[in-house]
Parts: structure tokens; sequence; C-alpha cells
């Protein structure tokens, strides 16, 4: 059976954050105790804390109660935190696959992740060069717009457009998009 040239798979939009690298333990820890540090009380339901993170972390410290004039400050300690620990990250996916990927399909990296810690890390982890862009935090609003953006960009059907991330606030992400 041949593929109808609207069902190819054109391009591929990878977060990063627990669906190409580890990351969730290291940011549950740096948050924890940044929080536990400047005498914010979490509650002790871990799950609950994970679940708030996926998104920007000035949103996600915003969503665990903290103050406004916190944001800030926090934010760049954790960032300088896990920038530190940057070479201890690990890979959710094989190399190989990647590789395979993207010898056949156009691929994008898009996190939530600040864009420095994003580059670095995908270069220690050997897998920049498999991705058209690299886009963190800093390069974009929303991401459902930005995959808008890459649609009219590269001139495709939405439906050849695929949001490969790990939390159901994703899949509300990729509707939005109009992707699959």
């Amino acid at each position: 059976m041949k593929t109808k040239e609207k069902d190819k798979i054109l391009l591929l939009v990878f977060d990063f954050d627990g669906t190409i690298a580890d990351t969730r333990e290291m940011y549950y820890t740096f948050i924890t105790s940044s929080l536990k540090s400047r005498g914010y009380t979490l509650n002790k339901d871990k799950s609950r804390i994970i679940r708030t993170m996926g998104s920007k972390l000035r949103v996600v410290l915003k969503n665990l109660g903290v103050k406004q004039k916190d944001i800030k400050p926090i934010t760049d300690e954790i960032r300088k935190a896990v920038y530190s620990r940057i070479k201890k990250i690990r890979l959710c996916v094989s190399i190989a696959d990647l590789r395979k990927l993207s010898k056949e399909h156009k691929m994008i990296l898009l996190s939530n992740s600040n864009s420095r810690f994003l580059k670095k890390a995908a270069s220690i982890l050997k897998i920049k060069k498999y991705f058209l862009k690299v886009l963190g935090a800093e390069d974009f609003s929303k991401k459902e717009i930005t995959i808008r953006q890459l649609i009219k960009k590269y001139r495709l059907n939405k439906n050849s457009v695929f949001y490969i991330a790990d939390r159901a606030s994703d899949v509300a992400i990729a509707r939005k998009a109009g992707v699959r």
C-alpha cells in the first residue's frame, strides 16, 4: 500500500525533558532544595510537584506558590545547579533511533528548558546534530504557536507533523497546534 503524500511524516518535534533526556529527578531535587532553603514549605506529595514540572521553570514555581519577587532568583539558582550537573544527564532514548529518524525526517528539539542548557546538553549527549533546530524557553512564548510557525515555515501539512513528548499536557499542546 502506497502512503499518501499528506500522511507522510515530514517533521518530528521533540520535547527534551523526560522524552529525550532523563532530567526529572535532577530538577525535582534542585527545585525542592532551593525552595526549602528560602523558607518555602512544600507539600510532601512528590507526585504533585513532579506534575507541575514540564512547564517553563517560572510557571512551575508560580504553580508551587512561590512569591513573584522570589521567582527570578530561585529560577537563576536552579538553572545554575542544573547546568553544573549537565554531564550527569542520561538519554531516555537510543542515539541509533534518533540517527535513523533524522535520516528519514526533519526533526526539531523544542523545550521549556533554558536555551543555553538545552544546547549544551544536546552537544554533550551527542544528539544536537540530529536536529535542524534546538529551541529553548527563551526562543518562544508557547509551544503550540511555535509548532504552527514551523509548519508554515517549512510549508507542511499539519497532518505530516508529530509532537513527541511525555506528559498529558503535551497532548493538549499538540491538539492546539493541530498536529498529531
